[in-house]
């Protein structure tokens, strides 16, 4: 008899954990996921996934996501194989880093075109020229 395998990878730089399990056959009764959005896809056998009393089922190849803080069960149908992407929002949060680098790159440009550094921190969305140079400070 097969036994479930569960392999567990974590980057505590980006606070990306990347979950697979193989051949399992648990279930997980009722729970959140503070500050972790989660994405899975099935690669074999199927889930029952529970969301505000609305039970969906999950097979091969199909993919789900489960938002922070939503109560969810997820109920083994068979056994199935899941590979799950988890990502935590409290760590780092590459969109808004790569919004912060174009907002700063273009009052760059501007600066260059204008040489007025408080203009170009407003006009890309910087409450005034101090908060303009902290970010780019950190960049």
């Amino acid at each position: 008899m097969a036994t479930n395998k569960i392999r567990y990878l974590y980057c505590a730089k980006t606070g990306i954990e990347l979950i697979f399990c193989k051949n399992s056959t648990i279930s997980y009764p009722l729970h959140n996921h503070v500050s972790v959005l989660t994405i899975g896809i099935i690669l074999d056998g199927s889930v029952a996934l529970t969301i505000d009393k609305e039970t969906k089922v999950y097979r091969e190849n199909e993919t789900f996501a489960i938002f922070p803080y939503v109560p969810h069960s997820i109920s083994a149908r068979d056994r199935y194989t899941l590979l799950s992407l988890c990502i935590d929002k409290n760590v780092v949060n590459p969109l808004n880093e790569f919004q912060m680098q174009n907002r700063i790159r273009k009052a760059q440009r501007l600066i260059h075109k204008t040489e007025a550094i408080t203009e170009a921190a407003l006009a890309t969305g910087f409450y005034d020229q101090s908060h303009f140079i902290k970010h780019l400070r950190n960049m």
